[in-house]
């Protein structure tokens, strides 16, 4: 352990004795925030990851660039940007991409009041759009509230600059959220009662420009601490396809890895796609990414089949991947599944944590030596036992040449995520998670291993 370590591990006990629920950040940021302009679900706690980024940064004055592989809405690049770092993300998500395309791009303020004005203008005056159609729209969309959304989706395309038109989408895809039929208290698309759905009333058009207002707010508010100088690689992709490009991604050129990755497969844990699907389907996809290959929108499930854990390995495939030999915790967990006769969960376990591993290994040839790879993960149930992610995580990464140096708990006194997120056979809830675990990793040094960034040696 060297001194930063110990720097890094002091610091957060010492926060911790000073006030005991000090890491679980119970007042956030005002609500004004570039953060709470948009849903998305399971958001990381920004105050939070800002202050372990300042302490790293406080002992580590050589770091330039922050990596989230898993970025979501773009919490982690923001905070970068906002300490003058380069920033890298990735995301399967197409909604995701766009959000966070959007937050770490700057435009005029000024430009973006005049064209949002313009747009507002247009919307009000414009009659006689026909409708916009996609396989079943008329049971998730009121025929309404399909009018309402038409027009501000013509209307919208009518601007010219492909920057503003993206801040456009951004706020449509939240109205889009919305004005659908699916019930709000899970992140899977469950369509409310009939009685329910036939009484629905709302003003797409009247939201939608007080949505507009709300995000100039938060970029005018976001761009006073953002450096415009810093560069911003964000990409669209499976992760470990997209790192796996060293093209894209040199061997030790990473300062500081800091993420939230998925805490199982999404279609057992957090549906992302299921949740984004339909604001995509209304959206534009060569306005989110030019020539973006739309198979992954063609069912409502396919992101999240496409995310980490949504292929279910077969048992011979699980145990010639040696994943189980990896983890001990991993390993104890699917057998107790199997011998339970829940052979099915512990193939969608261990699946999920083949894809992970295989990111991870990525991960840790892109990070330079000695520096830090901070996750923040929860521990789901799955049959009712406890899924020991931090466990887990630690005994894979202790494979890939990165050290656990601390870990610590907190408990979610917000909640960022629906209280249930999803419900069993038997109709029974599944209740998210409650508490978060923090692990802080550190790349070991190895003489002999060495690896070339930009025609350097850099050892491994």
């Amino acid at each position: 352990m060297n001194l930063a370590d110990k720097n890094i591990i002091n610091y957060i006990k010492k926060k911790k004795q000073e006030e005991e629920t000090y890491w679980d950040f119970k007042n956030l940021n005002s609500k004004d925030s570039i953060y709470y302009a948009h849903s998305y679900p399971a958001k990381m706690v920004p105050d939070m990851q800002a202050e372990l980024i300042n302490i790293v940064l406080q002992n580590d004055s050589s770091i330039k660039n922050i990596f989230d592989p898993y970025m979501g809405s773009g919490t982690i690049l923001i905070e970068g940007l906002c300490r003058n770092l380069d920033t890298i993300g990735i995301d399967i998500n197409p909604l995701a991409y766009l959000m966070t395309l959007v937050r770490t791009t700057k435009i005029s303020i000024s430009l973006l009041r005049v064209k949002s004005d313009k747009l507002l203008n247009l919307i009000n005056n414009t009659r006689n759009v026909k409708d916009f159609k996609f396989d079943g729209i008329n049971k998730w969309f009121n025929d309404d509230i399909i009018h309402q959304l038409s027009r501000i989706r013509y209307c919208i395309m009518q601007e010219n600059d492909i920057l503003y038109r993206r801040v456009f989408w951004l706020a449509f895809a939240e109205i889009v959220r919305l004005a659908n039929n699916s019930q709000k208290s899970t992140f899977k698309l469950h369509i409310k009662k009939q009685n329910i759905i036939e009484s629905f009333q709302y003003d797409c058009i009247k939201n939608f420009s007080k949505q507009l207002e709300k995000d100039i707010n938060s970029f005018d508010n976001l761009y006073r601490d953002f450096n415009i100088k810093n560069k911003t690689r964000v990409y669209l992709g499976d992760t470990i396809k997209v790192m796996s490009d060293k093209r894209k991604f040199r061997d030790c050129s990473v300062d500081l890895i800091v993420t939230s990755p998925p805490y199982g497969d999404n279609h057992t844990t957090v549906t992302y796609g299921q949740f984004s699907i339909l604001p995509l389907r209304w959206i534009d996809i060569n306005d989110i990414k030019s020539n973006m290959d739309n198979s992954i929108l063609k069912t409502l499930t396919e992101i999240d089949k496409e995310s980490l854990g949504g292929t279910n390995y077969s048992i011979d495939v699980i145990y010639n991947s040696n994943i189980l030999k990896k983890s001990k915790t991993l390993s104890s967990t699917f057998d107790a599944l199997v011998k339970a006769g829940e052979k099915n969960k512990a193939r969608k376990v261990a699946s999920f944590y083949i894809d992970f591993y295989n990111s991870c290994v990525e991960l840790s040839r892109v990070l330079k030596k000695d520096k830090y790879a901070i996750f923040t993960i929860g521990n789901r149930r799955v049959n009712g036992e406890v899924v020991r992610f931090d466990l887990i995580l630690s005994e894979l990464l202790s494979t890939l040449k990165l050290k656990r140096i601390y870990d610590f708990d907190r408990n979610i006194p917000s909640k960022r995520i629906a209280s249930k997120i999803s419900r069993l056979k038997n109709n029974k809830p599944v209740y998210s998670i409650q508490t978060e675990t923090t692990l802080i990793f550190r790349k070991r040094w190895e003489r002999y291993s060495i690896c070339i960034y930009n025609s350097k040696k850099c050892e491994k």
